[in-house]
């Protein structure tokens, strides 16, 4: 039997007598296995069993070793293996991948923007001996102990893929009229499809759920005046580019239990997480769990957390606790946070065992939670000590270790994250700590519960989940796919004919069905909000001590601030104009809108769609429209020239200052301000003119050139009409010029391709059939990188050592979106009623902003857009349908400052605008004092005084433009 249990056991490493020596003068009389081996001649490990074998020959001075039970055969050699790993840990515990002393070069190729990544999110390290013990286990770390600054790094504290806004079946299809279709594509993959229409005013848009292997994917689109095909919402997802055959309509209402049963899948709105009480100088797991008496820190940090709760006949959730017997403690610790339900287990107050050192049963809940907080109760130095191979546990991939610190009345904090686990945020940007304790608790909850999240899609879990939509999924075809319950879908049927349109005489039999499908919705519904599931709990059925805390607002770095408001025009397009305000057009002209003075008409030609600002070269660019007998044509004027002429401008008045080559164009891209000299490259039917400017920004006071700057360089011509058009700049290698390096990147319905302007040479970076909207480049450690949008995809290209394109991070977003603005660490998606924010680390979801009737004006300085809602009168959470109630809305400006995207805090920002809050352009709170009220109106408004949010008032200023006078706040 002993030779059995020796063979099961695994070889311990070989000790050095140095480590030998060290261990057994700590020891004292103990000597360890590796002494008594060296004198015997056995090896380490039969000197080691040969002691828990034989109770005669075992120490009974040593505490460390004679405590243990005579069962646990293993757990004596791991006690001096990771003795032996923190000895040689003390000073220099972690090693930087970078560093020479590491030879595992493929974390280098891991991780491309490893600077960037350990800035922000830590750095991937390991332990020394750590890969004996558990297996190669690497943790990143990030600590807000660390002497580095991240001044352009936004440690905001933001939920990712909130489940308000992820959970849109339980939240916008059930309990209403929709379709659903279950269908195999190519592949023989088992799919799910779910299609919403919502008409308001006489507008619709849809929404589409896709339910696949890999998850759920989310649609929302505009509808058109035709009616639209199912293969056309089908093409919509990435996924399906070609089908072999249309899926087949479920008409069983019964297949709403098992899609709700499906997103339930995707994450959890309840959290369970660990919280250990640790000593000063504790740092085994056995020592962090034999704790039984709490210190008055610990005590006030458990306050901080939530509320003490007596778990006996507790009816909320539970976290795997006994509620009946106090067969898991007597009390815990609970809270409610932004919609999530959050139970604690405790060390201490878990049942506690005299007889077991290694408390099994602490350890079954504490070792099963994905996320463990541990409070070590002492100074920073002692938190520095915890490692994670301390604690066994294959499950638990994220520790926070908190201390607290009373001379400044700090709480510190330093997570470890498993390599595993894909980087989430929010960064630790808290050099000092965190003074004020409600915000670390916020802080702590959003990385805990983030942390949780990001592990969901480590391989572990993510094949166990794939595994289960891929049951609940065949089970779904096996039910509905064949039979009475589903049949045929008709590809030209139009959506709006309701669930199920078989004709006249079975008109009666369809309404009922649609009155049943309704009614079982409605029912499952009730039935998730009685019975409190995760979720579907409202603040209405909480007590008054569980009410959850309401979600910030104001504190998002994209919360956008007031320009103008209520203007009485539609605008089209416009650009930023530094030192001016902003040049907008509309239907009815163009007009430039000043920072401190009334708003002057200068365009009477329309309509303008497109308009650049160049003031480093003193000229700007616009592009006009078909309308009536005009064609479409690029112009260029002088900024100096319109600034000062007091004249409206028309077509009379340009014609002069236009391209005669752009006529008949459908769109322009202009090179960016990083390049080295203007380009524009004009889009005409299936050709692309490609114009450079002559004159540097030296001479701009010594020419009047418009139209005659520009020389044509290149004509291109394509099979398939272009798109999207954007100039990007390569880098110039060895003595070539700027000029040579010339590149368009190209989209088409075929796909994307980069052509050298020069040489004409065509490269395909992405193949695929699809409506293109966006590219941008950008330039990132040095390594150029393409943002490619089409449909509902962002794909992030990067250029390989071979000259090849690959997907580096791909972004799947809810919209349809116009244009995609990378912000890092955000990354922002317009489209016609929605501004859609996402982390550009790994892609999820931050916020959506629902706002109808939305136009991105421009982005060149900071993000300047319209849209017809009072954003500052927004109701929670920015939930109200993106349509307008209004037959003649009011449109209103407003911006998203780069500085608060790059990591500017509200009060940096706030100092750094001084010069333009003394002019009278923003007040304290950022929004604009002195703008347009009611642009365009005959009427004079009163004004009528109201408070600003700084407890400032706000000024009256009058308006003249038009000959009239108008009062605006």
């Amino acid at each position: 039997t002993r030779q059995r249990l020796l063979s099961l056991v695994p070889q311990p490493p070989s000790i050095s007598r140095e480590d030998a020596s060290d261990l057994e003068s700590e020891n004292g009389d103990c000597k360890s296995p590796a002494s008594n081996a060296e004198a015997d001649g056995t090896s380490p490990m039969d000197s080691l069993h040969s002691e828990m074998f034989d109770k005669d020959e075992s120490p009974k001075s040593c505490s460390r070793y004679g405590s243990r039970r005579a069962t646990d055969f293993s757990q004596a050699d791991n006690d001096l293996r990771r003795f032996l790993a923190s000895r040689k840990s003390k000073d220099t515990v972690y090693l930087d991948p970078g560093s020479p002393a590491t030879s595992t070069m493929d974390l280098k190729k891991e991780f491309n923007h490893s600077v960037i990544h350990r800035r922000i999110y830590g750095s991937v390290e390991a332990l020394e001996g750590e890969e004996r013990i558990q297996r190669n286990r690497r943790f990143r770390i990030e600590s807000s102990g660390e002497t580095e600054e991240c001044p352009d790094i936004p440690p905001t504290a933001v939920l990712e893929n909130p489940e308000h806004q992820t959970r849109w079946y339980y939240k916008y299809f059930l309990g209403k009229l929709h379709r659903n279709y279950v269908g195999q594509d190519a592949n023989k993959n088992i799919y799910i499809l779910s299609i919403l229409e919502e008409k308001s005013f006489g507008k619709s848009q849809y929404r589409a759920v896709l339910w696949t292997t890999q998850g759920p994917k989310r649609i929302r689109f505009r509808g058109q005046d035709k009616s639209i095909t199912l293969k056309q919402i089908l093409c919509k997802f990435s996924w399906f580019s070609k089908l072999d055959r249309l899926p087949r309509e479920v008409l069983s209402p019964n297949i709403q239990k098992d899609i709700l049963w499906l997103e339930k899948q995707e994450g959890s709105s309840s959290f369970k997480f660990g919280v250990i009480y640790a000593k000063p100088g504790q740092i085994m797991d056995d020592e962090l769990l034999s704790n039984q008496v709490e210190s008055d820190n610990f005590n006030n940090f458990l306050e901080l957390l939530g509320q003490r709760i007596r778990l006996k006949g507790w009816t909320r959730y539970k976290g795997g606790l006994d509620v009946k017997g106090d067969m898991t403690g007597e009390y815990s610790v609970y809270t409610r946070f932004e919609e999530h339900e959050i139970m604690y287990h405790v060390s201490t107050f878990l049942p506690y065992s005299i007889e077991d050192t290694q408390q099994v049963e602490r350890k079954r809940h504490i070792g099963n939670d994905i996320v463990n907080i541990i409070f070590v109760d002492g100074s920073r130095e002692d938190l520095s000590r915890f490692k994670p191979l301390f604690i066994k546990s294959q499950f638990t991939h994220v520790y926070a270790v908190v201390c607290y610190q009373p001379e400044d009345m700090s709480y510190h904090l330093t997570v470890y994250s498993e390599k595993s686990v894909p980087l989430y945020g929010p960064s630790i940007n808290y050099h000092n700590g965190f003074q004020d304790h409600q915000e670390f608790r916020r802080f702590l909850l959003v990385k805990c519960i983030n942390g949780e999240k990001a592990t969901y899609n480590t391989q572990v879990f993510a094949t166990k989940r794939e595994r289960t939509y891929q049951l609940l999924l065949n089970d779904s075809m096996e039910q509905y796919g064949v039979g009475e319950e589903s049949r045929p879908a008709k590809d030209r049927m139009s959506l709006s004919d309701g669930v199920s349109e078989s004709g006249r005489i079975y008109r009666r039999k369809d309404n009922s069905r649609k009155d049943v499908f309704v009614k079982v919705g409605q029912s499952l519904k009730l039935e998730n909000m009685v019975s409190g599931e995760p979720g579907s709990v409202t603040a209405g059925t909480l007590s008054r001590e569980q009410k959850p805390e309401k979600r910030s607002s104001g504190t998002k770095p994209w919360d956008p601030l007031s320009v103008h408001s209520s203007l009485q025009i539609e605008i089209i397009a416009g650009d930023s104009w530094t030192g001016v305000g902003l040049l907008v057009t509309a239907k009815e002209g163009g007009w430039i809108l000043r920072q401190n003075g009334p708003p002057e008409k200068v365009f009477s030609l329309a309509p303008i769609v497109q308009v650049n600002i160049m003031e480093s070269l003193g000229i700007m660019v616009f592009r006009t429209e078909k309308a009536c007998k005009d064609i479409s044509q690029v112009y260029v004027y002088r900024l100096s020239e319109l600034e000062t002429n007091n004249k409206i401008l028309g077509r009379d008045e340009l014609r002069e200052h236009g391209l005669e080559l752009s006529k008949g164009c459908a769109g322009y891209s202009v090179s960016s301000r990083e390049h080295s000299g203007l380009r524009l490259a004009i889009t005409v039917g299936r050709r692309i003119l490609v114009y450079s400017w002559t004159h540097a920004e030296e001479w701009m006071d010594f020419t009047a050139d418009t139209i005659q700057g520009f020389q044509l360089i290149q004509e291109l011509n394509f099979l398939e009409q272009p798109l999207v058009v954007t100039l990007i700049e390569r880098k110039p290698k060895g003595d070539r010029s700027a000029e040579e390096d010339i590149s368009l990147a190209v989209g088409s319905r075929k796909g994307f391709e980069i052509i050298e302007v020069n040489s004409g040479q065509r490269q395909e970076i992405l193949t695929v059939e699809c409506e293109p909207s966006d590219i941008k480049e950008i330039w990132e450690d040095e390594r150029e990188e393409l943002l490619i949008t089409h449909s509902c995809t962002s794909l992030l290209l990067r250029a390989e050592e071979k000259g090849t394109w690959g997907v580096h991070r791909e972004i799947q977003w809810n919209c349809q979106p116009k244009q995609v603005i990378p912000a890092f660490s955000y990354t922002l998606a317009f489209s016609p009623d929605t501004v859609e924010v996402r982390s550009t680390i790994n892609g999820s979801l931050l916020q959506t902003l629902n706002l109808p009737k939305l136009s991105l004006i421009a982005n060149k300085d900071d993000i300047y857009f319209t849209t017809t809602k009072m954003i500052h009168n927004l109701r929670k959470n920015c939930d109200m349908e993106p349509m307008s109630k209004f037959c003649d809305p009011l449109y209103n400006i407003y911006r998203i400052p780069w500085a608060l995207l790059a990591g500017q805090t509200a009060r940096s920002f706030a100092s750094m605008d001084r010069n333009s809050q003394e002019a009278g352009l923003f007040s304290a709170n950022g929004q604009a004092l002195g703008s347009t009220s009611s642009l365009g109106s005959k009427q004079a408004t009163p004004a009528s005084p109201n408070t600003a949010q700084g407890g400032e008032s706000e000024r009256i200023s009058s308006i003249r433009w038009g000959g009239e006078v108008s009062n605006s706040l």
